[in-house]
């Protein structure tokens, strides 16, 4: 019995354990074994330009994105200041639908959780409103 109770006790301390594998475990390293090296990253010329990665389409111009919430019947935040080239977007949290109007554009009606969203190229103020609700008003002032 004793035989038994040592050959246990130096299986565990030779192997480190003594219960089954599990799934989660089947590509970890055993204990006190070294991990697998990484694999080296590809190897490329010296001098070679590592290659852009191109935008999504219709973000080729796009030089930052900022939301605008409609909650409670307002904009948030109302006024808004971007770059040239930015990208502002409408996003309707309110239980009502509503429109985003003004000059050179207009939404369709964005019921609950629907966006629109427009570029803004030219430097300018831009004053919108709510084609629904005229009460609701904002701007995006677009810097060179």
């Amino acid at each position: 019995m004793r035989l038994i109770a040592i050959m246990a006790i130096l299986g565990i301390l030779l192997f480190g354990c003594t219960q089954a594998p599990n799934a989660a475990a089947d590509n970890a390293t055993a204990p006190g074994m070294a991990q697998p090296p990484a694999a080296p990253p590809p190897a490329t010329a010296p001098g070679t330009p590592t290659p852009n990665k191109a935008p999504p389409p219709g973000m080729e111009n796009v030089t930052a994105v900022f939301t605008i919430h409609i909650k409670n019947f307002a904009f948030e935040p109302s006024e808004v200041t971007v770059p040239s080239g930015a990208k502002v977007v409408w996003v309707n949290d309110d239980g009502a639908q509503h429109i985003i109007k003004a000059a050179g554009f207009e939404s369709a009606a964005l019921s609950n959780g629907a966006a629109y969203e427009h570029v803004f190229s030219e430097p300018g103020d831009y004053p919108y409103s709510c084609g629904i609700h005229p009460s609701m008003q904002g701007k995006i002032t677009v810097s060179k």
